[in-house]
C-alpha cells in the first residue's frame, strides 16, 4: 500500500464535506459501482414484485423490503469503496467475488433485518445499535466478543454518525419525492395521463416506488463508509496510523 496512492485526503470531516465527498467518489468510480448495481440490485428490482405478491403486501412496502435487502448491496460497495480508497484501478469485480462467497451470511443478515423492521424499535436497532457492522465483520475481520466491543465503540465515537442518519433519511425522502414529482410531469406530457391512471397503467406502483429509492441505494452505503473512515480518523488517527505504518510520515 502506498499512501501517495490514496484517493482521498484522510482528515476529519463535516458532515456535509462527506456528503459531497460521496458525490466525487461516485463520479470517479461510476464504472464499478454501476457494475455492482447490475449484479445486485438489477436482480433484487426483478425478485421484490414476486415477493411483494406471493406475501400479499401492498407497493409501499417495497420500501421495508428494500431496507431489509440493504446487507446484499451494501457490502460489495464497502468492499469496492475500500479498495479504491487506496486505488484508482479497482476492480469491483474483486468485490463481487468476496460478496457472492459471503452472501449465505448475508441472506441471514436480511432475515434478520426483516424480523426486525416489522416493529419500530427494530429500525431503531438497526440504525444505531449495528452501525458499520459489516465495515467490523468484512474489513477488520472482527467475531464475537471483539465484535461487540467494536460496534458499542462506534456508537460512541462516530461523530457524524447520528446526524448523518438523519440527514440522509431527509435526503432520501426529499429526493424521492422529486423524482416522483419529476417522473408525473414527464409522463403527464408523454400520455397526459392523471396520477391515478400512469400509476395503474402506464407505470406500475412497484416500478414507480423503486424508481424513486434507486439512487439512494448506490449513494447511502458510500457516504456510510466514508462516515466509518471518518470516524476512525477522528478516534484512532486512522491518517497518521498509516503514515507511521507505511513509511509516509514526513
Amino acid at each position: 500500500m502506498e499512501l501517495t496512492s490514496i484517493q482521498i485526503v484522510l482528515r476529519p470531516r463535516t458532515l456535509f464535506e462527506i456528503l459531497d465527498l460521496g458525490l466525487i467518489f461516485i463520479r470517479k468510480f461510476a464504472p464499478g459501482l454501476a457494475l455492482i448495481g447490475l449484479i445486485f440490485i438489477l436482480p433484487l428490482t426483478l425478485i421484490n414484485p414476486l415477493i411483494i405478491r406471493a406475501l400479499g403486501w401492498d407497493w409501499s412496502s417495497s420500501y421495508l423490503l428494500w431496507m431489509a435487502e440493504m446487507p446484499i448491496i451494501h457490502l460489495p460497495i464497502v468492499l469496492y469503496s475500500s479498495e479504491a480508497l487506496f486505488n484508482q484501478k479497482a476492480q469491483a469485480q474483486v468485490a463481487i467475488r468476496q460478496t457472492l462467497r459471503a452472501l449465505p451470511r448475508l441472506l441471514l443478515d436480511v432475515g434478520f433485518r426483516a424480523v426486525l423492521i416489522l416493529t419500530f424499535i427494530g429500525i431503531i436497532i438497526l440504525s444505531f445499535v449495528h452501525r458499520h457492522y459489516l465495515e467490523i465483520r468484512y474489513l477488520e475481520g472482527l467475531r464475537g466478543s471483539d465484535y461487540s466491543k467494536r460496534l458499542s465503540f462506534f456508537r460512541g465515537a462516530d461523530h457524524n454518525g447520528s446526524a448523518m442518519l438523519v440527514l440522509m433519511t431527509v435526503l432520501s425522502v426529499a429526493g424521492g419525492f422529486c423524482i416522483w414529482i419529476g417522473l408525473d410531469f414527464l409522463l403527464t406530457i408523454a400520455f397526459g395521463a392523471t396520477h391515478s391512471k400512469y400509476t395503474t397503467e402506464v407505470v406500475s406502483p412497484y416500478v414507480w416506488s423503486t424508481l424513486t429509492v434507486l439512487p439512494m441505494l448506490i449513494y447511502w452505503p458510500v457516504v456510510d463508509f466514508l462516515t466509518y473512515i471518518d470516524a476512525r480518523t477522528r478516534t484512532e488517527g486512522w491518517d497518521l496510523g498509516l503514515q507511521l505504518r507505511y513509511g509516509d510520515l514526513v
